[in-house]
This record gives structure tokens, sequence and C-alpha cells, in this order.
């Protein structure tokens, strides 16, 4: 079903029709396949375009690169970077608008059969609190209640992000805002947030957090 050289799965998904997503990491590399079929239907190569640190690390070998996915609307993807620096980036086909994700997800993901090659549209880095109660990203997850998880496997925690907003132009930095984190030995509320713009970035103006 597969080819030979898918060593390397790192993340898996599924959409509502049970078609199955596999997230490879050397080389960065998606595999959309039909298990009912026993067949590829499409295989998607992840680029980071530019010289940016994100893109250097990306291209780098030995650089860490998609650990988790969640599907997103119209065909595109959100890739959580693992670490060096760990972040959020959006693929999608060249020239393609980011959509970014709000609650909810995607049931049926769209895609035509053959080769491809996607794109980074939008990359989140996470804000000062998120990036020390989750030392890398790990894995992704949309929940029961539509919201967006993510796993931090050297941390120990689960972390509640808030909805993400269109990046709206390809390699945007932007910060990822509140969240409810989970942690193996006690619960810490990263409280709800304004969210405003400033020169082009997105970034949580409040931040409270509580143990319990």
């Amino acid at each position: 079903m597969l080819p030979a050289d898918d060593l390397h799965i790192e993340g898996v998904c599924a959409d509502g029709l049970g078609r199955i997503l596999l997230l490879q990491e050397t080389p960065p590399r998606v595999e959309f396949i039909d298990p009912k079929a026993s067949k590829v239907i499409a295989s998607i190569d992840l680029a980071v375009e530019g010289r940016g640190e994100i893109a250097r690390t990306w291209s780098d070998p030995k650089g860490s690169r998609g650990e988790g996915m969640v599907l997103l609307p119209g065909g595109h993807l959100l890739v959580a970077k693992e670490k060096k620096p760990a972040a959020l980036i959006e693929f999608g086909p060249p020239h393609s608008q980011s959509r970014g994700l709000l609650r909810g997800g995607c049931d049926r993901w769209p895609i035509k059969k053959g080769h491809h090659q996607f794109v980074a549209l939008a990359i989140w880095l996470p804000d000062k609190t998120l990036g020390k109660t989750c030392a890398d990203f790990s894995a992704l997850e949309i929940g029961p209640d539509g919201r967006l998880y993510l796993l931090s496997d050297k941390s120990s925690t689960i972390a509640r992000l808030d909805d993400l907003p269109a990046g709206g132009a390809p390699q945007r930095s932007l910060m990822l805002g509140g969240s409810t984190i989970w942690m193996a030995s006690r619960k810490v509320l990263h409280s709800p947030h304004r969210v405003t713009r400033l020169s082009g970035s997105t970034r949580a103006s409040r931040a409270e957090i509580s143990s319990c």
C-alpha cells in the first residue's frame, strides 16, 4: 500500500469518510490512503520556503519537522513542528491563502489523486506562557468540543488552544494566545484573553495562570 521508504511515520489523522493521512518526518511528506481500497490516494510533499529559521530547520536533514497534524477546510493541513523552534504550520497548495483554524476542524478533506507539493502558508509560534508549559509539540487533535488540543511529550502536558486566525500571507509569524492546560500532576488554566493586532502580528494582550 505505502512506498517502501515510508519508514518514519510521526502522525496519523482521518477524515469523516474514514480515509487516513500518515505524516512522515523524513522526508517531510503526507500519504493519504483509503484503507478500504488498500491504496494510496495522494502523496504530498511539505515544503517551507524562504530563509527564515523555520525554513532552515525544516530543510535540514537532521532538523525537527512534523510530529502531528489535523485537517483544515479547503484541503489544507495544520502540522505541529516538534522543536527548535516548536511551531504550528499551515500547509496548502502554492499561491493559496491561509485559512487558519476555526472551531470544528474539517470532516471531509478534498484533494485530487496523485502527487502534490504543499507549501507553508502561515506559521504560529507559541507565546511565552505556552512555550514554557509545552517544551515541545508532539501531537495535535480536534476534540469532541471542536477545539484544538496540543500534546507535549517532553512536558507531559495537553493544552487546549484558541482558534487560529488566518495568517493572510505566506510565512507570516503569529503568536498563539490563551489556552487551557492539563499537566500530569495538576491542572493549569491559561485564561481567555483579548487579541489585538500589532504591526501584522497577533498577540495575547493578557494572560493569567492559576493551579488547582
